[in-house]
């Protein structure tokens, strides 16, 4: 339904985003490896008046390569993430205007405005984390580990996969309750939305029958229950990042307690606890940006949902598989009688307006049709 017409110009663009997106990963893993190194050699006192050159000028080259790809990346996908969310948001709009007076006669306009952005938003959301936040951060997490493997021992990657599968279940716990207070915000937001945009829209009507408290109260009685599910789900944040926080925090200084032990032991160097350090803080980022990446994901399937209902709602009134052309000026026709047999129209099933009426208007004479309020004249006018 969203699929654009040549699909070759946004592979291009993915495509080189990708290359680039693994060439940025490799360079992260490599930077503290080489700042390791230069601290060893620079840590040799016969090695200071030999100032390693070389390897600073490979660390600032993979520092410069680092910072120049992000950009670039995200110049890249920019234009096919945009052009995908202004696809949704038309046909959005398109299915609104495709469904039937009945649908748009509840006036909930500022919950399907909501809607349409929330949905628009969400899917951009999507194809940023499935193609550029769990791929590289799985590369730098296993290429992350192994190098440990090899320059340490079995005994810190046994530490790091427990605290990693600790941290993991801890965020799916906490990101399980968030979308529960998140799909509770979001009716809440539009609730409050409907309340304002309505109110606004029928102004007139409002001031004419002095009833601006009422109006406010409900506006004010839906912002009250919006500010508790923020709370909640404000909450639930916080928990979880205190949770991995402390999680955090014990398990690097484990490790470093564990590599100044193997120092002392001479089992390793103090260009190993450099290293150690900052593969424990590339390790952490990963996992939160995987965590993100979960956290993420949920919320946009949440905010999607509506999107989808929205789309699954049918019209009444379908178009005919093969419609008849009629003419569409008075000299191709001529005269033409107008001729309602047996109609029957409700706003509801619970109010019915119209049961089983027949009219036949002859060619060339008017009808008048007067009857008391409420009796269904406007109706036959939307007929």
């Amino acid at each position: 339904m969203i699929r654009p017409e040549k699909l070759w110009p946004d592979a291009t663009r993915i495509g080189f985003a990708l290359v680039i997106l693994l060439v940025e990963s490799g360079t992260a893993v490599a930077t503290p490896w080489l700042f390791s190194r230069m601290v060893s050699s620079l840590s040799r006192p016969e090695t200071l008046l030999a100032v390693p050159v070389w390897l600073i000028a490979q660390y600032a080259v993979i520092r410069i390569i680092s910072g120049l790809a992000t950009p670039l990346r995200e110049l890249l996908v920019k234009p096919v993430e945009t052009d995908l969310q202004r696809r949704v948001a038309v046909l959005g709009l398109r299915h609104l205007h495709d469904l039937s007076v009945r649908f748009h006669l509840n006036r909930q306009t500022g919950s399907l405005t909501r809607t349409l952005d929330r949905g628009a938003d969400a899917v951009g959301t999507l194809l940023s984390l499935a193609l550029f936040n769990v791929l590289p951060n799985v590369i730098e997490l296993i290429m992350t580990l192994t190098v440990i493997l090899k320059i340490f021992d079995w005994r810190y990657v046994g530490l790091l996969l427990l605290a990693l599968g600790l941290y993991s279940s801890v965020s799916y716990v906490f990101t399980r309750l968030r979308m529960t207070a998140r799909r509770a915000r979001n009716r809440a937001s539009n609730e409050a939305q409907h309340q304002l945009v309505d109110s606004i829209l029928n102004f007139e009507t409002v001031r004419s029958f002095a009833n601006e408290p009422h109006e406010i109260a409900r506006y004010d009685a839906a912002r009250k229950d919006l500010r508790q599910v923020e709370i909640s789900l404000q909450r639930y944040v916080s928990l979880s990042q205190i949770s991995r926080g402390i999680l955090i925090a014990v398990t690097t200084t484990t490790l470093l307690a564990m590599a100044a032990h193997d120092i002392v032991a001479h089992r390793l160097a103090v260009a190993q606890f450099v290293l150690i350090g900052s593969y424990l803080s590339g390790l952490y980022s990963s996992v939160g940006a995987l965590n993100y990446v979960s956290a993420g994901w949920r919320n946009a399937r949440v905010d999607l949902e509506n999107y989808l209902e929205l789309l699954a709602v049918r019209s009444e009134i379908t178009h005919a598989v093969q419609p008849v052309r009629l003419p569409g000026k008075l000299s191709e026709a001529g005269a033409a009688s107008v001729a309602f047999r047996h109609v029957s129209f409700g706003y509801s099933p619970a109010r019915q307006i119209l049961h089983d009426v027949s009219i036949n208007i002859p060619a060339g004479t008017s009808l008048a049709i007067v009857g008391h309020t409420g009796s269904g004249k406007s109706t036959w006018g939307v007929c």
